[in-house]
C-alpha cells in the first residue's frame, strides 16, 4: 500500500510581523468579541431563556458573514479605513524586519555512510542483478556492506564526506603534522 505524503506546515518566524487584517477580518474579530461577551452572560445566567438565546459556535461564522454582506457601505468603509491603517503598520514593520538566514535551517552534512550508500547503490545498479525492489532491502544490503568494510575503507568515505560538506581535512592533517615537527 502506498503511504500518504505528509506536508510540513511552514513555520512562521516568531519575530515576524503579524499580517495586516482586512476590513472583513476586523469586523469578524470585533463581532466575535461581542458575541463572546453575550454568550458568557447567557451561560452564567440562571434564566433558562437566556441560555436558549446563546448562539452555537457553528452558526457564528455563517451569521457574521451574512451580517457583513448586509452591512451598510458607510460602516464597511470604517472597517476598510482601519484595515488601511493596519496594512500601513504591517508594511512599516516589514521594512524594519530582517528575516533569519535561510541557511540556518540547512540540511545536515553528509556522513561517510551516506557517501558509501550512494556509491554502493550506483554499483548495484550496474550489476546484472540490479537494485532489489522490496522495501528496505537496499538499506539492508548497503548496511551489511558498510559493516564489512575495513577501517581504512570507511575513513576514505569519511574524507569524501568532509570534502562534500566543504571541510578540507587535508589542511587539518598538514597543520597537525607541522605542529608535530615543531614540538
Amino acid at each position: 500500500a502506498k503511504r500518504k505524503q505528509t506536508y510540513k506546515r511552514k513555520r512562521k518566524d516568531d519575530g515576524a510581523p503579524v499580517r495586516a487584517l482586512s476590513g472583513y477580518n476586523l469586523f469578524i474579530k470585533e463581532r466575535f468579541a461581542e458575541l463572546k461577551k453575550e454568550n458568557e452572560k447567557a451561560l452564567k445566567s440562571q434564566d433558562v431563556n437566556d441560555q436558549m438565546r446563546r448562539v452555537p459556535p457553528s452558526n457564528l461564522v455563517a451569521q457574521t458573514g451574512n451580517e457583513w454582506k448586509a452591512l451598510a457601505p458607510e460602516l464597511k468603509a470604517k472597517y476598510d479605513e482601519r484595515a488601511k491603517a493596519d496594512r500601513k503598520r504591517y508594511e512599516e514593520q516589514m521594512a524594519q524586519y530582517n528575516p533569519p538566514d535561510k541557511n540556518s535551517g540547512r540540511k545536515r552534512g553528509k556522513s561517510g555512510y551516506n557517501m558509501f550508500f550512494s556509491a554502493h547503490v550506483l554499483r548495484l545498479k550496474q550489476t546484472d542483478t540490479g537494485v532489489p525492489s522490496e522495501r528496505g532491502s537496499v538499506a539492508r544490503l548497503v548496511g551489511e556492506a558498510w559493516k564489512s568494510l575495513s577501517p581504512e575503507e570507511k575513513s576514505y568515505y569519511e574524507r569524501e564526506a568532509d570534502k562534500h560538506n566543504g571541510m578540507n581535512p587535508m589542511k587539518d592533517e598538514e597543520e597537525e603534522e607541522e605542529g608535530d615537527d615543531h614540538a
